[in-house]
């Protein structure tokens, strides 16, 4: 599939476009093409328009991770390990979700990008999991450890919740 007109634009060009498709709620399409024209590039109404919606559908992506985002921080307050997970989980569902929706419309490079983001989603995956479990490891550890140190148990219950931030 061949890049649109409005793809082939000077990068400086498309962001201009794209700043005023934003700030007139992706409306006035006719007015953006003759704005265009007199930068001197004859792109039709039509041509603007899709790539005005397909660029739309990536704000509202963006809009929605960002609150989805922001409401995970309120949701697990200080635990980095569980924003962590729940983000590269949220990511794994945008990127399979963007895949399912747009599947069809997807160039070869843009497939391949989606491809490698959820590879690199699932190598978070794998570091957060390795972790958590060697931050359990190292309790049970300090655990059969405890006598030996004289570690009496509200000291490793200290440990364990506040520190590493466990239910026990």
């Amino acid at each position: 599939m061949l890049p649109s007109k409005v793809e082939l634009l000077p990068e400086a060009i498309r962001i201009e476009l794209e700043q005023r498709l934003e700030r007139q709620g992706f409306s006035g399409y006719q007015q953006l093409a003759d704005w265009l024209k007199e930068q001197g590039y004859e792109i039709s109404k039509s041509s603007v328009h899709r790539f005005g919606q397909k660029f739309e559908d990536k704000v509202q992506l963006l809009r929605l991770a960002t609150r989805q985002a922001q409401e995970m921080k309120q949701v697990f307050a200080d635990d980095e390990a569980a924003v962590s997970e729940a983000s590269l989980q949220l990511n794994q569902s945008l990127l399979f979700q963007l895949q399912l929706e747009k599947g069809e419309e997807l160039t070869p490079k843009e497939l391949a990008l989606i491809s490698r983001a959820v590879v690199e989603t699932s190598r978070g995956t794998v570091a957060v999991k390795r972790y958590q479990q060697e931050v359990k490891d190292k309790l049970i550890k300090l655990e059969r450890e405890a006598p030996k140190r004289n570690l009496d148990p509200e000291t490793l219950r200290i440990v364990r919740e506040e520190i590493y931030g466990l239910a026990a």
